[in-house]
């Protein structure tokens, strides 16, 4: 017997059954469709979604690369049927659920759905339910025995038989392992004449009292487990058949039921009173005396409590005690029919009693929730949160057939070839060295957050968008060369940089763009008026113009040097934005045409 993951066929046929390996793990791993349980050790190259262990505290279920939903296995006909998700790990933290009998795990949209069951098997034959006449030994069996005897006879026999002197042998239960379902009888409980002792089928099993008897006119029939025992035993041991070396009791034929049924009744309630009566006067009467060892303690104000599931099952939806006790009198009753004077509890204190253990599930379940939501935000910690990320890539080593890219349109996102307000909310650049794209230059000026190439293949590793912060580009050396901080301008917008101001490009450097358009966006995003690119000799009005030309080789630097204007090289404008601020007034990036560059004067002609 053992804890089983069970899936089932379209026709209800289980196709796959997967024990659940005690004190050890069984992984969830990622399938076709959906999730597949594999005991340990799991194949090489595989994704575990999560994994269940159990123990002796239950069956617990924890969430690894993916979230999962488990689906109740019963539940109330007034409440729907509603799946509880766990999510993945995150940060070294995960959700963990214990699981129920019949609760079923599957992955969101998959097909694949596993049911919890508890699976008896081979290896323990439970006869509690007689269902034909072949179980009945053949030397108990009365029709073989009658064959050479008169009905007479055979009646003398069994009224010997109830009235000789019975000797209790004591019982332990030699159960490996015992199930925590109790199976109902498959047979009429009134066709019962007699009953073997009985006990409790767990792990930690009730052994019946030691008792010795003698020959007594009122000795109570050994079928009644209630007379032999105070406590509430719950069982499902075999009726009319051989129990640990006790001999049953043969079955009567149905017209002798009535009769025997009533006689036996009314003994069995005169010999119990009896025997109440003195030990309650004579507590030392049982271990001095020649009176059988029967001790009926007083009756607990609360019902003793087994380790069963099912009970489990009960407490956690909140059900009152008050109706498993009622199922149990029901099994049970030609016994609860015995009237025995017993001192009852106060109805009022029993009440009370039993209004506190139906609310305490309540309130348990109240106490809970917080815990659940601190830990559902515990979880989510580390994740990207904001729009569906639309990617764009500049220098990336990512292809566009990778699995990453394959995730990043599974759960919404989208890749964007040009960086725009609108359209683009992370740019990732390939690790290691930076390169001054004009992607790059015009994501600093947007602020957009510029991430590595690790932050996309993670998020695929696992499952879902992670954080963007921790993969912020650190590129050391050109931050250095540079004389920038990637942490200092990351996500900070550079709109008012270039505010109101003209940009100019001389021929020459304008020519040494590839897409000149490109260049004209990163000015215009940090707060340029216009650009423009004409020869220096028509340069006429340069107020609040940034002359840009190249640094070496340029006729039209060297001709707005000799009409007094400044000249800067193209780096002013990328190392301002990756700065965040701009100095006119620093020699780092001004421009001086050498001479071999000016062009030579014309002479005056003679004077003849």
């Amino acid at each position: 017997m053992s804890w089983t993951l069970s899936r089932r066929g379209s026709t209800g046929q289980q196709i796959v059954r997967t024990p659940i390996p005690a004190r050890r793990t069984l992984y969830l791993i990622e399938s076709a469709g959906g999730l597949l349980p594999v005991p340990d050790p799991i194949p090489e190259h595989v994704v575990v979604l999560g994994h269940i262990t159990h123990g002796d505290w239950g069956v617990k279920l924890e969430s690894v690369k993916h979230s999962l939903s488990i689906r109740p296995g019963r539940t109330s006909s007034s409440s729907p049927l509603v799946d509880y998700q766990i999510n993945d790990r995150t940060d070294g933290r995960s959700e963990i659920i214990f699981l129920r009998e019949n609760d079923s795990i599957c992955v969101p949209g998959a097909s694949n759905i596993f049911t919890l069951v508890w699976d008896i098997g081979s290896e323990v034959q439970v006869d509690s339910s007689v269902g034909a006449a072949a179980e009945i030994p053949e030397s108990l069996d009365p029709q073989s025995e009658g064959a050479n005897a008169t009905p007479g006879q055979s009646e003398e026999t069994e009224d010997e038989d109830l009235d000789r002197p019975t000797t209790v042998v004591e019982v332990t239960q030699s159960i490996p392992q015992a199930s925590w379902a109790t199976p109902l009888p498959s047979f009429n409980k009134s066709e019962v004449i007699q009953e073997t002792p009985t006990a409790d089928r767990t792990k930690q099993f009730i052994a019946l009292p030691k008792a010795t008897t003698e020959a007594m006119d009122s000795t109570p029939s050994p079928g009644i487990p209630a007379l032999m025992d105070g406590t509430e035993v719950f069982s499902t041991a075999p009726v009319n058949q051989k129990q640990n070396g006790v001999p049953n009791r043969t079955i009567k034929p149905e017209s002798d039921l009535e009769d025997n049924h009533d006689t036996r009744e009314r003994e069995i309630g005169k010999v119990a009173a009896s025997h109440m009566t003195d030990v309650n006067d004579s507590p030392t009467t049982a271990t001095t005396g020649r009176h059988p060892k029967v001790q009926i303690p007083p009756k607990k104000s609360t019902p003793l409590k087994r380790p069963s599931f099912t009970a489990e099952k009960s407490a956690s939806k909140g059900r009152p005690t008050k109706r498993k006790k009622t199922e149990h009198d029901s099994e049970h009753s030609d016994i609860s029919a015995i009237g025995i004077d017993t001192p009852a509890p106060k109805a009022p204190a029993t009440s009370k009693k039993k209004r506190s253990t139906t609310t305490d599930p309540e309130s348990t379940s109240t106490t809970v929730k917080p815990q659940k939501g601190s830990q559902r935000s515990t979880a989510e910690e580390g994740l990207y949160a904001g729009p569906k990320p639309r990617v764009a890539f500049s220098n990336s080593a990512i292809q566009a057939s990778s699995y990453a890219m394959k995730f990043l349109k599974k759960h919404g996102g989208a890749s964007v070839d040009s960086v725009k307000v609108d359209d683009c909310n992370v740019l990732c650049v390939k690790d290691g060295t930076l390169a001054k794209t004009m992607k790059l230059l015009q994501g600093i000026a947007l602020g957009i957050p510029i991430v590595t190439d690790k932050w996309l293949m993670d998020s695929a590793k696992e499952g879902n968008f992670l954080s963007l912060e921790p993969y912020m580009p650190k590129a050391a050396t050109q931050e250095k060369e540079w004389n920038f901080s990637m942490a200092r301008i990351w996500g900070n917008k550079q709109t008012e940089l270039l505010h109101g101001r003209t940009i100019y490009f001389t021929p020459a450097l304008k020519s040494s763009y590839d897409n000149f358009s490109e260049i004209e966006q990163v000015c215009k995003s940090v707060g340029a008026r216009r650009t423009i690119s004409k020869p220096g000799k028509e340069v006429k009005d340069s107020e609040g113009t940034i002359m840009l030309a190249a640094e070496k080789g340029d006729d039209d630097a060297i001709v707005l040097a000799h009409n007094g204007y400044t000249c800067f090289s193209k780096h002013l404008l990328t190392n301002s934005i990756l700065r965040g601020s701009i100095d006119l007034e620093s020699d780092e990036f001004k421009v001086n045409p050498t001479a071999s560059s000016q062009p030579k004067k014309k002479g005056q002609a003679r004077k003849s």
